[in-house]
């Protein structure tokens, strides 16, 4: 099946189907908005780009089929997906901190300020910030986020 890859103003792409209301790609291609920049290509030539999650990262090529993965914006999906994980984490860590702070342990408050630091770095952590494909960057998982 046809589509049209349609290059928004901040170079991401929107993928349009044609539906039951056109007769064809051509009678869609007339309802884009004037000097658009858009290709139609094969749906199953992109759908090995449709990542999961990665979708926002999806950028205009000039390439065909016309999109590709932009590494930056999905890094930058990557440390939000981070960041929700690790979120219950630190909250987590401040409570037992409180505790601590309560108790004064002067040892544990030590322990959970690293922890909560290592927590923090994960996001410029090398092998995220360095990755140069996407299957790099969903592999960048660290241990201490993942469910024991």
């Amino acid at each position: 099946m046809q589509i049209i890859v349609l290059k928004n103003d901040d170079n991401s792409v929107s993928t349009i189907t044609p539906g039951t209301v056109v007769n064809g790609i051509e009678d869609l291609v007339k309802t884009l908005p004037a000097k658009s920049v858009y290709s139609i290509v094969e749906s199953e030539d992109i759908v090995a780009l449709d990542h999961d999650g990665f979708i926002e990262a999806r950028v205009y090529s000039d390439e065909y089929p016309h999109v590709e993965v932009d590494l930056t914006r999905a890094k930058n999906i990557w440390k939000d997906k981070i960041r929700k994980a690790r979120k219950p984490i630190l909250e987590q860590l401040d409570v037992q901190y409180m505790r601590a702070l309560e108790d004064s342990d002067a040892s544990a408050l030590k322990s959970i300020k690293a922890k909560k630091q290592e927590l923090r770095d994960i996001t410029s952590h090398k092998d995220l910030t360095s990755a140069k494909t996407l299957q790099k960057i969903r592999s960048f998982w660290p241990s201490v986020l993942s469910a024991d």
